[in-house]
């Protein structure tokens, strides 16, 4: 007969132990945790305070702290940071999401985002990237990228944020708003 109402983590189920014939029960709490239900990490860090950069490519290596406005928290153990370089907490499949936000230095700027991931914790790849234009000098404009990255090993597989920029300009970073900022959500096991 069906319970006829949701099933709740008390609620238990019989399973055949070892498949030996041996019935045995277990609550559903643990069977959600073996077949992994749900999201189990959740995490966003800001980069918290403007910096002027210079054309060409650098990797934003500081200014780097986790959200805390706003009623966010982390799910989960979430991400370490180490000059610019984050670190995932357990492997799996990540989404990561970049975003860089621009004040311009003149018009018909170009300003861009990109992710690079190691998978051997030392030479970087280029996985995604997105740009923008100016229209004027002091205009505002904004990027954002993702990628999905199969972490089979926390110590050699990373990821960090390198804006791309055809004139000087400024990165807009805040401790209050999620300007210029990267997500990270694990979706699963690798």
């Amino acid at each position: 007969t069906d319970i006829g109402a949701a099933i709740v983590d008390a609620d238990l189920f019989l399973i055949d132990d070892g498949a030996g014939g041996t019935m045995r029960k277990t609550a559903a709490s643990r069977i959600k945790t073996y077949v992994g239900g749900g999201i189990s990490e959740i995490d966003t860090w800001v980069y918290d305070d403007n910096e002027s950069i210079s054309a060409g490519n650098g990797t934003l290596s500081s200014n780097w702290s986790r959200e805390d406005d706003g009623g966010f928290d982390k799910l989960g153990t979430g991400m370490t940071e180490s000059s610019g370089i984050f670190t995932f907490p357990s492997t799996g499949f990540w989404r990561v999401d970049g975003h860089i936000y621009f004040e311009c230095g003149g018009a018909r700027d170009r300003m861009g985002v990109q992710l690079h991931v190691t998978t051997d914790n030392s030479s970087y790849d280029l996985r995604t990237e997105n740009s923008n234009s100016c229209s004027s000098n002091g205009h505002k404009i904004s990027a954002g990228t993702s990628a999905i990255i199969d972490v089979t090993n926390t110590t050699n597989v990373k990821v960090k944020m390198v804006y791309h920029a055809s004139d000087s300009a400024t990165l807009v970073g805040s401790s209050t708003v999620a300007n210029t900022f990267m997500q990270f959500l694990r979706l699963g096991d690798t």
